[in-house]
């Protein structure tokens, strides 16, 4: 049982570092394809709404709905709640959870 544990806490934060890569290549490509959307239909107004329209339709709020809305449809609801916890974890935090199973589960 405490391998499975191990085990699981080191997927989750393999998991969690796919997401923040995948995300990251996301917002990137998203800022050039805004940009592109600005200068392709001409700076000023025009450039401005098709920028908007992209950004409402396939931007970083957007992503954050749709993402949220899919980790409560897996059931990581209760994850989503400690979203307001104050502080973050570094790369540590699986060596620490790892040795307190390790201590804890037999």
């Amino acid at each position: 049982m405490q391998q499975k544990l191990i085990d699981a806490v080191k997927a989750m934060d393999q998991a969690v570092q796919q997401l923040a890569t995948a995300y990251q290549d996301y917002s990137g490509t998203f800022g050039r394809a805004s940009r592109e959307a600005f200068e392709t239909a001409g700076r000023g107004d025009r450039g401005g709404t098709a920028a908007f329209t992209l950004q409402q339709a396939v931007g970083p709020v957007r992503v954050h709905e749709l993402l949220v809305r899919r980790l409560r449809g897996l059931g990581l609801g209760p994850l989503l709640e400690q979203a307001r916890t104050p502080g973050h974890a570094g790369d540590e935090w699986v060596t620490r959870l790892t040795a307190a199973i390790e201590r804890r589960v037999a």
